[in-house]
């Protein structure tokens, strides 16, 4: 119908499963409800098999899709699928708030970016490991909730820090509060330091991001990155007016391209130049406010 909404939600590989096969689906549910065969999109064909009976593979019928049929216990199986690969989709006139999706095993699932009406609600930097048990394996996955509003900015390197170290951020903050940990994508691994201790690099945990931690005194580092590269993106459901971002020093920080549900909102045409003072330094951005109108 004319006022019906339509929310599509894409599911593309970011990350290929540990095992060649996969991924390898028995059922999707969303919000509880069994996704029928009429809302799937299959984009890529299956390539490994297109219905397997549990446990053992006998049992379907001649043109059975294990993935879009209405049986638990069929699955199909895709293989060789490399990132960057839009699978499927699936078409509903409800936004969902959760899907649940039955698995062979941990091994043929992959990590996966999922689009909302093409706009990314859940991105996921590593697959579900090489484990075979549980076989099967159910995982969900959850996203803003109907009256919710979701706000990702992405941060891409416009123009590299003058110093092949950089960014080295210690920490951001949205409208004076601390971005807290699972608000944060990187999308670019720290490939310099994960964790650095100021003022002399000591006192990091094991596996301690400096960044993305609660503690202001540790920071993260990258190297060598280059215009064009997006490092990372901050989620949150309210908009944000100004980030405060505490760098080690001014040669270490990049002129930044940041986006908010990708429409740009600030482009620096520099980086902040080579100077070595202030130790640390905090620099503020300055977005439009959520009442500001623009002609």
């Amino acid at each position: 119908k004319a006022d019906e909404e339509s929310f599509t939600y894409d599911f593309t590989v970011n990350v290929p499963s540990h095992h060649k096969l996969g991924p390898a689906i028995f059922t999707i549910e969303m919000d509880g409800v069994l996704v029928p065969e009429d809302q799937f999109t299959i984009h890529v064909p299956f390539n490994a098999r297109h219905c397997w009976k549990y446990p053992r593979g006998r049992g379907c019928a001649s043109g059975q899709i294990g993935m879009t049929d209405d049986d638990p216990e069929t699955q199909s199986v895709w293989k060789g699928i490399s990132a960057g690969t839009k699978v499927f989709s699936i078409t509903t006139t409800k936004k969902v708030s959760q899907m649940a999706i039955k698995y062979k095993n941990p091994e043929h699932v992959p990590g996966w970016l999922i689009e909302e009406n093409g706009v990314e609600i859940l991105k996921e930097t590593a697959n579900r490991g090489r484990s075979m048990r549980p076989d099967p394996v159910t995982y969900t996955y959850d996203f803003p909730k109907a009256d919710e509003e979701s706000f990702t900015y992405d941060f891409t390197v416009n123009v590299p820090s003058h110093h092949k170290l950089g960014p080295a951020i210690f920490t951001i903050e949205m409208d004076g509060v601390l971005v807290p940990e699972d608000q944060f994508t990187i999308h670019v691994p720290f490939n310099a330091r994960h964790c650095w201790k100021y003022p002399r690099g000591r006192g990091c945990a094991s596996g301690q991001i400096g960044m993305t931690d609660d503690d202001p005194e540790t920071q993260s580092v990258w190297k060598g990155i280059s215009a064009g590269t997006k490092v990372f993106s901050i989620t949150t459901t309210k908009k944000v007016s100004q980030m405060a971002i505490k760098y080690k020093n001014p040669e270490h920080v990049p002129g930044w391209l940041i986006e908010e549900n990708g429409v740009e909102i600030l482009k620096e045409t520099a980086n902040r130049g080579r100077s070595m003072r202030p130790d640390p330094v905090t620099y503020t951005y300055d977005f439009p406010k959520a009442d500001e109108e623009s002609f």
